[in-house]
């Protein structure tokens, strides 16, 4: 039997087998051809008393193995989906909870007369950091002090903002950025 015979023979009906299995005609098209060649392979090499039974078990097996992979492909999606799909309500949440445009102004005058608070140098600072957004090695250099120094400002800034403005922090921040 040559392997186009074998291919003629066996190919359509093991679509159809595979088929019972996996209900997808590409995925069951590839398995046949895949099993028909390593069953040539298996002929080619030593004397196979049934064909079919041994065709069979061929499928079966290429079949189940596929079917326990796409479990494991689909339970990492699902898991995958499951955050992602968190994070996306996280991030809706932030939009539909965000206040209205009265709200983002009253936000940005806590937020200013926060800054106003501030020590004159740490304000100067925490302009450069956030609204400039110079790195700290820059600011350092420009304003001739450490780079500890900087940080301990920026740090003294986000605390205290922090506190100030509880829920609307990250709202104020961003205001505060966009506003210079």
């Amino acid at each position: 039997m040559t392997f186009d015979e074998l291919y003629t023979l066996y190919y359509e009906k093991s679509v159809l087998l595979v088929m019972h299995y996996m209900h997808d005609r590409m995925i069951s098209e590839d398995i046949a051809s895949d099993v028909i060649i390593k069953l040539w392979s298996v002929i080619q090499k030593e004397k196979v008393k049934s064909i079919s039974a041994l065709l069979f078990s061929m499928l079966r097996n290429k079949a189940l193995n596929e079917l326990k992979h796409q479990k494991v492909v689909l339970e990492k999606c699902t898991k995958n989906n499951d955050i992602l799909r968190a994070e996306l309500d996280y991030r809706i949440s932030l939009f539909s909870d965000l206040p209205d445009y009265v709200k983002l102004n009253e936000i940005y005058r806590l937020a200013k007369s926060a800054l106003g608070k501030l020590p004159k140098d740490t304000q100067k600072i925490f302009h450069l950091s956030r609204v400039k957004m110079l790195k700290n090695r820059e600011i350092a250099s420009i304003l001739n002090i450490s780079v500890k120094t900087v940080e301990y400002h920026i740090s003294k800034a986000l605390r205290i903002l922090r506190i100030e403005l509880k829920d609307y922090y990250v709202i104020a921040l961003i205001l505060i950025y966009l506003n210079q």
